[in-house]
């Protein structure tokens, strides 16, 4: 990792993860918020999350709340707890946010369709302002995580880099808010992904649709840019819908590929 990349997974967390909590169960948004943020790959195998009495305060919650949080992460061999010098709260190497994040039930066709409207708007509108100020250092990120989607095999490790170039879009468009937007959506849409298999044409259309974004971003096209990110949002959509991800849906969950988008 480049001392840019690490300044942009810093910048990303503190915007997306360590905020404080505002609703429902705060051990359940606790538990829920980190694992997204471990299957996005804001948190990577062996990051150190920040001491207890930190993290309780980055997110308005108390020291027994976050213990109650990380027991069960710890019990879904998410994090870890290491001892002695350079110890504390770890995630874990070989752990995946399956069991934390898959509970809620599935979107009916009308939920699905809504959420790709959101995502739209919102990607549409930070896709466009990224072709305005992106930083030739994210630029930089952005084209590495393309021909790095390119070469990968296997769910996870394709996952995080998607979740990632999303995140990174959001970022450049100079907007805390959107961020904290896209961040938000982007645990629905790794639940979705994981449902099931999906035949590699599709993860091929997605890499295609990824390298389209970034070209428009890079030539300081917004309206390119926002029209591409829209193309590759509402066909994301229709994917899910054919491949049932949707409530009563009966898609072929389980044929082929290497399930990786």
């Amino acid at each position: 990792m480049t001392i840019a990349t690490d300044e942009t997974l810093r910048r990303l967390l503190e915007q997306t993860v360590y905020t404080p909590v505002r609703q429902g169960s705060a051990v359940a948004e606790t538990v829920a918020r980190l694992g997204r943020a471990i299957g996005m790959g804001l948190l990577r195998p062996g990051d150190r999350l920040p001491p207890e009495g930190q993290l309780a305060m980055d997110l308005g919650i108390s020291p027994v709340t976050l213990r109650s949080a990380l027991g069960i992460l710890r019990s879904a061999g998410l994090v870890e707890t290491r001892r002695g010098r350079g110890g504390g709260t770890h995630v874990s190497r070989d752990g995946s946010p399956d069991g934390v994040l898959g509970a809620e039930p599935l979107l009916t066709t009308d939920e699905l369709r809504d959420l790709v409207d959101y995502r739209r708007v919102v990607e549409g509108g930070a896709a466009w302002l990224a072709a305005e100020r992106a930083t030739v250092e994210q630029i930089g990120y952005l084209e590495a995580l393309v021909r790095e989607m390119k070469e990968t095999r296997g769910f996870d490790p394709w996952s995080e880099r998607d979740g990632l170039f999303h995140l990174i879009v959001a970022d450049a468009s100079g907007s805390r808010r959107l961020v904290e937007q896209v961040a938000a959506v982007r645990g629905e849409v790794y639940r979705l992904a994981k449902l099931g298999s999906v035949p590699d044409a599709v993860v091929e259309l997605s890499d295609r649709e990824h390298a389209e974004i970034v070209r428009a971003i890079a030539a300081r096209r917004p309206a390119r840019a926002q029209a591409a990110m829209i193309r590759h949002v509402s066909s994301t959509g229709a994917l899910w819908l054919g491949l049932g991800r949707v409530a009563g849906g009966h898609g072929p969950l389980r044929q082929g590929g290497h399930g990786r988008r």
